[in-house]
């Protein structure tokens, strides 16, 4: 094995470049192969409800005869799914977790593993199985700690991404209900920046522009009493339901409102918000 520290912060770099859970994991594999000098390897899915595992990513020999298949539980992998733990197989042949199923399904003949859990907390992302060191009979504890080492690297990655998309899948729905409510609807950030503004608010004043990313401040004169009700909430005073008289045009319009904290996937304030209708 031939790797220095220079080498890993590169493969950090480019596994933070990516979007993409799937090429996360096959750069992972990649990069294993090759610092390990060994023949193949491969990541499994797994169904924990049905205690199955798939070969999802094959990287090296039978790639694409075992692509795809799946079975319970069941050798090294299987053991690493029940115990949650990952192993080091200096031997297959003197040791009783392995089983030749998939060797007598391909010809091939394994004869050195590394498993490792790639997951984070309870997010369970996968297995990742290195076999067969091409330049020496077996791995050794330093192949082993490498490897661990990168799975966690790895796996810190693939929940940010989870975690990043699961924030924007949130806020989609958020921006696709504000966007369709009945009422009016203006939220600002804690520096009082607006991130919400429906079509519907623009609708009830009248007003074609867009305010988002602005400053409330910015809001046009007509709307002094939503930058008054925002200024305040912006400072903790809520208001669960009161109404303003404005004059929009030609007309007197009677506008009831409330006003909202908003709270971030941690529970903490991270703006405020009004929602107005027209009742007159």
């Amino acid at each position: 094995m031939n790797i220095n520290i220079k080498d890993i912060a590169g493969f950090c770099e480019l596994i933070k470049s990516l979007n993409n859970e799937k090429d996360i994991i096959e750069k992972f594999l990649d990069y294993g192969i090759k610092v390990l000098e060994c023949d193949g390897g491969t990541f499994f899915t797994l169904n924990e409800r049905k205690r199955m595992m798939s070969f999802d990513i094959v990287k090296g020999k039978n790639s694409e005869e075992l692509s795809g298949v799946s079975f319970p539980y069941t050798g090294i992998v299987g053991w690493v799914a029940e115990m949650k733990k990952d192993i080091l197989v200096k031997d297959t042949s003197n040791n009783p977790l392995f089983t030749k199923k998939v060797d007598y399904a391909t010809g091939y003949s394994t004869k050195s593993v590394i498993a490792v859990m790639l997951s984070y907390g309870k997010d369970i992302f996968g297995i990742t199985e290195f076999i067969n060191p091409v330049k020496k009979e077996h791995f050794d504890e330093d192949d082993f700690d490498l490897i661990k080492l990168l799975s966690v690297l790895v796996s810190l990655s693939l929940y940010i991404r989870r975690i990043e998309s699961t924030i924007v899948e949130i806020n989609n729905r958020f921006s696709s209900t504000i966007n369709n409510l009945s009422g009016g609807f203006i939220g600002i950030d804690n520096n009082g920046i607006i991130i919400f503004f429906n079509p519907r608010a623009r609708e009830i004043f009248g007003i074609d522009k867009d305010f988002l990313g602005k400053d409330y401040k910015e809001l046009p004169d007509i709307m002094y009493q939503i930058k008054k009700i925002l200024s305040e909430s912006k400072n903790g005073k809520l208001v669960k339901r009161a109404e303003f008289i404005c004059k929009i045009g030609s007309m007197d319009k009677k506008i009831g409102y409330s006003t909202i904290t908003l709270k971030g996937v941690d529970s903490s304030i991270i703006g405020s918000a009004v929602i107005f209708q027209d009742i007159t």
